[in-house]
């Protein structure tokens, strides 16, 4: 109905596509696609699509639903391995892919391909319709669709040591959106922010609730997505109302000092949300909870506003449209039935059990595994639910509480990971470097925050190398699957029922008292710590405010990882610190703070991460360019601070052998000439305090002087400073005094010091 209307804008390039267009070549694609799946034998049809962020992917899985098929969406960032094995294990009739996307996997030769540059894009840019009209007509159309029919198969980590997928039916999406267009009262005025991979099931509820609505949807790039400050500029400039995201992505933007927009209706689901998110401030924040198989979110949880300190366990809510919640008592193997308060109808008393989901959201069950389909998806009282693994509490206020799993599956990140998948994956790829066993859990007491930690247990032959294992398990698993830290252990501690006890690991850091042969092998240690430019240090040294940043980027690296930071130098590369892609994040946040709230992004964060020397030179490039306050205040390395903005200092043109000598500039051209002690004499270091009109902070300005040596010994200094100032000044040295004139304002230096002394 409103064809005209934007229907998709990608906020890398600005470039969007109407709803008109968007159907355009949505149904050129689904053409294309019919043709070919018309040989398909058997009723499942299903398309692979491996495809970067962009308008072009919007189009592909638009197609592939018209077509009448359900898409198997595989990140073109997974290893090779795992994108051969979800394309051999889905059996994918059809691979699309875009012009970005690498052809590095070998299944695929064996699939028809269809690459999005054919349908309006190239480079995921935009042509001409033209371009489209020559293929095929647009009055075609594709296949229709029933409720029953597949939508997608979404792979998730599993237990086995591959992952397995998840079959989800056209009704389950319905059912999910209908209950959230209605909750949110999302209208084609609305704008809805998609910032989650296409590989997670939240951005099935990101990318088609606009779309089924007639409102707007703005794709976020995988830039976007990982730069806090890159996000708070997309929610302002593009006036998003609606978005979506994990706690990990909120906690992301709170460290920059963003709190929220009463604009903005705000759900936070894919992992435990954190009580300190509370206090963000949206027109809505709704903590949401499902698992994949039950079609993204099956409860929710208005955020009160005000806030309750004392809250420990932020509940996941009530149950959705059409949604059921089953109590399961493994003790008394029944399920419990729920007595409620005839009045109030709640409660009369809280009730703990395993959660069974029942409704319109439980998904067909596992692609090819009836076997694990049977074991989780079962009837009862004469309905369908989907056995979660989790344990929950029932308040009396008919709210429902996660309290722990009862397996060893885990959300990391926002992902959901069988810690039971990356054991198999250490095992099966650590065989010829003697890992014997291994135990992975997530650990949230390391600097790094929440951690995947490993601890393996090595035969006695010592072949074990971390360094190996660790370029082995990229290969084969996605990178927020692969542990941050390994540590090697003789033996595991036991219970008493002589089962590894889990609580009782030892820190991945530092290792506990009782674990004294416990060795520890991270990313982020001395040994490992590498250099790429052993020049920087000398650089380093002659400039004294890239030393002030360097003190500073070594700080935050030691917060943020752990490192100490003696361990760093000038020399050490930044990637071989240990920080994954949420790790890189933080760090830069944390650095941004602590350089004045100057924004460097990630991509910058990256291009200049050969060492922490060649960053901190970048960000003082960039603070020169912004001409940044906190140049003003930058403390260097003996604590007085320096004011930078353009340079002039007293050359040794400017000294006479007189007692006197004039210089003037116009505080830009100058060049630094003199470093140390001057043959003329000794350098004083003369600190200015901010008495001055047009300069903050401390100016330190060059004086050479034979002569006149009245100040004590301890005043002296050898170390040469470039002097920044950004006002019209003029020195002038005449015996005892020595005066520096700015805007009719003027100070007398030996005044000054004397006085000091």
């Amino acid at each position: 109905s409103r064809p005209n209307s934007v229907a998709v804008e990608y906020d890398s390039t600005g470039e969007s596509l109407t709803y008109a267009e968007l159907n355009y070549r949505a149904e050129i694609l689904a053409i294309q696609l019919c043709d070919i799946l018309s040989t398909v034998n058997g009723s499942t049809r299903l398309v692979a699509i491996n495809t970067n962020r962009s308008l072009a992917m919007i189009v592909g899985l638009l197609g592939i639903f018209k077509a009448g098929a359900a898409y198997v969406p595989i990140d073109p960032l997974y290893p090779q391995e795992r994108q051969n094995y979800i394309i051999t294990d889905s059996r994918a009739a059809v691979l699309i892919t875009d012009a970005g996307s690498p052809k590095t996997v070998s299944a695929a030769e064996k699939l028809e391909t269809i690459c999005l540059s054919r349908f309006g894009f190239v480079d995921n840019v935009i042509q001409n319709d033209s371009v489209l009209s020559a293929i095929v007509p647009a009055s075609q159309h594709g296949s229709l669709t029933d409720l029953n029919s597949l939508a997608y198969v979404l792979y998730t980590s599993g237990s086995t040591g591959n992952p397995k997928g998840v079959m989800v039916e056209h009704g389950n999406v319905v059912n999910m959106l209908d209950h959230f267009r209605q909750d949110l009262n999302v209208t084609a005025a609305s704008t809805v922010l998609a910032i989650t991979t296409f590989c997670f099931d939240i951005s099935v509820l990101e990318m088609f609730l606009p779309l089924t609505t007639g409102a707007k949807l703005v794709l976020a790039s995988s830039t976007t997505q990982k730069d806090p400050f890159a996000l708070q500029n997309l929610l302002s400039d593009y006036n998003i109302d609606i978005m979506q995201a994990t706690p990990s992505t909120y906690e992301m933007l709170m460290a920059t000092g963003w709190m929220g927009s009463n604009t903005i209706t705000a759900l936070c689901g894919g992992e435990a949300m954190r009580p300190n998110l509370m206090s963000m401030m949206f027109h809505r924040f709704i903590n949401v909870y499902g698992p994949t198989e039950t079609c993204v979110w099956s409860s929710t949880y208005d955020i009160p506003s005000t806030v309750d300190t004392t809250i420990s366990n932020i509940p996941i809510g009530r149950p959705m449209f059409n949604t059921t919640f089953e109590l399961y008592d493994s003790e008394a193997k029944a399920f419990l039935t729920i007595e409620i308060n005839s009045t109030t109808n709640l409660p009369v008393r809280e009730y703990e059990g395993e959660l069974f989901i029942g409704g319109s959201g439980v998904s067909r069950g596992y692609y090819k595994r009836s076997d694990l389909t049977a074991e989780r998806f079962m009837h009862i009282k004469g309905a369908r639910y989907y056995r979660t693994g989790d344990a929950v509490r029932l308040g009396t206020d008919g709210n429902y509480r996660f309290l722990n799993r009862l397996d060893n599956q885990t959300k990391f990140h926002g992902y959901r990971i069988e810690l039971g998948e990356i054991e198999s994956a250490i095992l099966r790829v650590g065989h010829d470097i003697d890992v014997e066993s291994v135990v992975v859990v997530v650990r949230n007491d390391t600097p790094a925050g929440d951690s995947l930690t490993a601890y393996v247990k090595e035969s006695a032959s010592g072949q074990f190398n971390v360094g190996i294992l660790k370029q082995r398990l990229e290969k084969v698993l996605p990178k927020y699957m692969v542990p941050k830290y390994v540590v090697r252990l003789a033996t595991f501690p036991l219970t008493p029922n002589n089962k590894i006890d889990r609580r009782n690991l030892p820190n991945p850091v530092c290792a506990s008292p009782n674990a004294t042969e416990d060795r520890l092998e991270a990313a982020p240690t001395s040994a490992k710590l590498q250099t790429k430019n052993a020049s920087v240090s000398d650089k380093v040294c002659s400039n004294p405010q890239l030393s002030a940043l360097i003190k500073i980027i070594t700080g935050v690296v030691s917060s943020s990882t752990g490192i100490s930071a003696a361990e760093c130098t000038a020399d050490t590369s930044l990637e071989t610190i240990g920080l994954d892609s949420l790790g890189s994040v933080l760090f830069l946040t944390k650095l941004v703070h602590a350089i004045g709230g100057i924004r460097i992004t990630l991509a910058e964060f990256q291009t200049n991460s050969t060492s922490i020397g060649a960053f901190g030179a970048h960000i003082l490039t960039v603070l020169r360019q912004s001409d940044s306050e906190f140049l003003r205040t930058l403390v260097t390395e003996d604590g007085l601070d320096s004011s930078l903005c353009s340079i002039i200092t007293v050359t040794t043109e400017n000294l006479i052998s007189d007692d006197k000598f004039v210089a003037h500039s116009d505080a830009k051209d100058m060049q630094l000439s003199t470093r140390s002690q001057h043959p003329l004499g000794s350098s004083w270091k003369l600190p200015l305090q901010d008495s001055l009109t047009g300069l903050r902070g401390v100016l330190f300005l060059w004086v050479f002087c034979e002569h006149y040596m009245s100040l004590d010994k301890d005043t002296l200094d050898y170390f040469g400073y470039r002097v920044h100032i950004n006002t019209t000044l003029f020195f002038l040295l005449s015996g005892f005094s020595v005066y520096l004139q700015s805007e009719g304002h003027s100070l007398d230096v030996q005044s000054y010091l004397k006085n000091k002394a």
